[in-house]
């Protein structure tokens, strides 16, 4: 009897073992069968045509600096994915630029995605769905004080052009028992757009060291689920480079507000500033009303403005100062403020 209950003893420990690697092997296989594979695509456009020129059609039909494709944006650096159970995030994960797995728990989820190498995009709500969505940074001008050209005369909040955002949203995903992850693919899509933004000069253009701008009207928010606009304007400021002709710029926006919906009307204000300092440390600023071209170019494209003048008298002025190119800010100048519109 002694030696039948020592075997039963010695056996105990095997049947555990066994036991316990059933379980083990249970739970890796109830993870396995919820991973999903998600491969990304990249859709790298920086302007929607609504109602202006196709510019990639008829990008050869105008003179200018850089090539269409030239203004696309990279692809993201990386992919953070946000998993939600009834609208409230319940699981994180950071890919690669290519994408990859995604663990998730039984039942139907939403899935947001979005790259996460940004430095000027500030993300807002985003535990909560319905709310997720995307700001950028405020930046201040002492010499910017407001577009003369705007009837509402209205202070708008200045902030840095937002860097390039991409989102891909499933609103309903269930994943299946396998123990292969299934392949999914999506299409992160652009929710930032680009405007080349060309100053042309009638005559100065020469006495021209520095110039930078700003751009009145434009969305200071962006919904990450299905890339509609907040209502509130703010004002982008942007530094810009000089050309022989004058001066260009390539500024990042979300956008115009409130778009796009069935009610987007034409009544706004959009207005552009160049601040230039010449060469003889004098600021010059002019205000320009683009209400028209920007309601036609709600998601980016181009913005021409003409017949920039700099007075001679001004430009061949005493010098004010030493001029360095690597000083962040220009200091306290004499300010002519010349308001020029579009001839």
């Amino acid at each position: 009897m002694n030696k039948i209950i020592a075997a039963a003893l010695l056996a105990l420990p095997f049947l555990s073992a066994c036991d316990h690697k059933e379980l083990c092997w249970d739970h890796w296989d109830h993870a396995a069968r919820h991973q999903v594979n998600f491969q990304a695509d990249w859709h790298l456009l920086w302007e929607y045509t609504h109602e202006g020129v196709n510019w990639q059609s008829e990008w050869h039909n105008y003179d200018f600096s850089r090539e269409y494709d030239e203004l696309r944006p990279e692809r993201g650096s990386g992919i953070r994915s946000q998993v939600y159970t009834d609208g409230h995030d319940n699981d994180l994960s950071n890919l690669p630029a290519e994408g990859g797995i995604v663990y998730m728990t039984p039942g139907e989820h939403q899935v947001l995605f979005y790259n996460n190498d940004t430095e000027y995009v500030v993300f807002n709500d985003i535990s909560l769905l319905a709310n997720a969505s995307a700001t950028t940074r405020t930046r201040t001008r002492a010499t910017y004080i407001g577009n003369s050209k705007s009837p509402m005369l209205r202070a708008e909040e200045t902030v840095n052009p937002p860097d390039n955002l991409f989102a891909h949203y499933i609103e309903s995903y269930t994943p299946e028992k396998a123990s292969v992850a299934p392949i999914e693919n999506i299409t992160l899509k652009p929710l930032v757009f680009r405007y080349l933004i060309r100053y042309h000069f009638k005559s100065g253009a020469e006495y021209v060291a520095l110039a930078r701008g700003a751009l009145a009207g434009m969305a200071g928010s962006v919904f990450l689920t299905d890339g509609h606009t907040g209502t509130e304007p703010v004002t982008i400021l942007f530094d810009a480079e000089t050309e022989m002709w004058g001066v260009e710029a390539v500024v990042n926006t979300f956008g115009v507000p409130n778009f796009p919906n069935p009610d987007y009307t034409r009544a706004e204000f959009y207005g552009l500033n160049l601040e230039v300092r010449l060469r003889n440390g004098y600021i010059l600023n002019y205000d320009f009303d683009i209400t028209d071209q920007i309601t036609l170019q709600p998601r980016g494209g181009v913005i021409d403005v003409y017949d920039i003048e700099i007075p001679e008298d001004v430009a061949n002025e005493e010098d004010k100062g030493a001029f360095g190119v690597a000083i962040d800010d220009w200091g306290e100048y004499q300010d002519i403020t010349l308001d020029l519109g579009k001839k």
